[in-house]
C-alpha cells in the first residue's frame, strides 16, 4: 500500500463530501498548502437553499447540506463541504478536475460477488423523518435528475423546491423506486434514500453520472428490471458511479435481469467509506466483466494534524503539519471499520469499463 496524495488522481480535498470529525481527520490541501478557516463558508440560511438550475445553485445547495453534521453525533462543523463533481456533470464541466481518489493499489479478490440473495441491510426506507438531517428543519432526502427533483424532503419543499415531471423517469415513494423508461439524462443524484432505494430499468437508458449519499444512514443503489443503463459512456466524468457512503452500510446491488455498463476515466465504480467489506452484490446469473472486485484494502491519505480544539497545527514556518492516515485509522478513531471499494484491473487500479449483465 502506498501513500496517495490528494491531487495524484485529480482528487481535490475540497470536493469530497464526508461527515468528518474535524479534530480527527482534516484533509491537507495540495493546491495552496493551506486549509484556512475562511475557506469554510458561513452557516446556512434559515430556509432551504434555493436551487436556481445553475452550477452555482447546485454548488450552494450541496455545500450547505454537507457542511453540518447530525446533531450530537460528531462535532458541529465539518472539515470540508460537498463541492462534488456531480455539480459539473450536468453541465459537462469539470473545473476542479474532481475525479475521486482511489487508489494506491487494491489487491484483487477471487470473489465474483454473484450470489442467490442480497445482503440484509439496515435502514431500507428513506430518512423521511429527518433523523439524519443536519438542519433540524425537516427531512433532507431527495431524488434529483439533472436539475429536476422527482422527490424532495420537507427541508426542500417547505423552502419552495418544486417537484418536477420528467419524461422517461418517475419516482414511486411507496416502493422507493426510481423507474427509468428509455431515459436519456445527465446526472442522477440521490441523498438519504436508504438502503432499499431501487432503480428500475425499462428499455435502454443512459446517464452521465450517478452519485448517492449515505450520510451515516444508508445510500445503497439496487438496479432492477430487465432493461439496461449505460453510465458515463461519453467519458464526460472521471467516474460513472460514486457511492459516498459517509460511514454507512451502503453498497451496489444488481438484480438478475438488469444490465449495467459503467465507464470512467479514473475508475468506473467507486465506493467510498462504506462499512461493508464487500460492497457490490449481483444475483445469479449476472456476470461482471472488466476486472475483479477489490478486497476492501485501505487507501492512505495525507491529513492535517490538529490540536485539542480541532485547529490545524503549524510548524515554525507556518506550514501545516500533516500525517498519514487510512480510512481504517479514521474508522477506528470513530469506533467503526471503514472501507474503500472498487472493481480493479490486474494492477489493482480501478477499472475504467465495467459491465454487469445476465449470463
Amino acid at each position: 500500500m502506498r501513500r496517495v496524495k490528494s491531487d495524484e488522481y485529480g482528487f481535490d480535498p475540497k470536493t469530497e463530501s464526508t461527515y468528518l470529525k474535524r479534530d480527527e481527520f482534516t484533509y491537507a490541501e495540495e493546491y495552496n498548502g493551506t486549509c484556512r478557516e475562511d475557506d469554510i463558508p458561513p452557516a446556512p440560511r434559515e430556509t432551504a437553499p434555493e436551487y436556481d438550475g445553475t452550477v452555482k445553485g447546485v454548488f450552494e445547495k450541496e455545500g450547505k447540506r454537507h457542511k453540518f453534521l447530525k446533531k450530537g453525533m460528531f462535532a458541529l462543523t465539518a472539515s470540508v463541504i460537498a463541492l462534488v463533481s456531480v455539480v459539473f456533470a450536468a453541465y459537462s464541466l469539470d473545473p476542479l478536475g474532481a475525479d475521486f481518489l482511489m487508489t494506491g493499489s487494491l489487491s484483487p479478490s477471487s470473489s465474483t460477488g454473484s450470489t442467490d440473495s442480497f445482503p440484509s441491510l439496515p435502514n431500507l426506507n428513506p430518512d423521511f423523518a429527518g433523523n439524519y438531517a443536519w438542519s433540524g428543519m425537516g427531512s433532507e432526502e431527495y431524488v434529483l435528475l439533472g436539475s429536476d427533483y422527482l422527490h424532495a424532503g420537507t427541508f426542500y419543499t417547505n423552502g419552495g423546491t418544486p417537484i418536477a415531471t420528467v419524461s422517461g423517469a418517475s419516482y414511486d415513494k411507496a416502493t422507493n423506486t426510481l423507474t427509468l423508461n428509455n431515459y436519456k439524462g445527465t446526472v442522477i443524484n440521490v441523498n438519504l434514500m436508504g438502503n432499499g432505494f431501487k432503480i428500475n430499468l425499462i428499455g435502454e437508458n443512459s446517464v452521465d453520472y450517478l452519485v448517492a449519499w449515505g450520510a451515516m444512514y444508508g445510500g445503497s443503489v439496487t438496479f432492477t428490471g430487465s432493461g439496461s443503463i449505460k453510465i458515463n459512456e461519453s467519458l464526460k466524468n472521471p467516474n460513472g458511479i460514486l457511492l459516498q457512503c459517509e460511514d454507512s452500510k451502503s453498497c451496489i446491488m444488481i438484480d438478475r435481469e438488469a444490465t449495467v455498463e459503467v465507464f470512467g476515466q479514473s475508475g468506473a465504480v467507486i465506493i467510498h467509506r462504506t462499512m461493508l467489506k464487500n460492497a457490490i452484490y449481483t444475483l445469479k446469473p449476472i456476470v461482471m466483466s472488466g476486472g475483479v472486485y477489490s478486497t476492501g484494502e485501505f487507501v492512505e491519505y495525507e491529513v492535517n494534524v490538529t490540536d485539542e480544539n480541532g485547529k490545524p497545527k503549524v510548524d515554525e514556518n507556518g506550514n501545516y503539519i500533516t500525517e498519514i492516515k487510512t480510512v481504517k485509522d479514521i474508522g477506528r478513531d470513530q469506533g467503526m471499520t471503514l472501507y474503500d471499494y472498487s472493481v480493479v484491473d490486474e494492477n489493482g487500479k480501478p477499472s475504467n469499463h465495467v459491465l454487469f449483465k445476465p449470463e
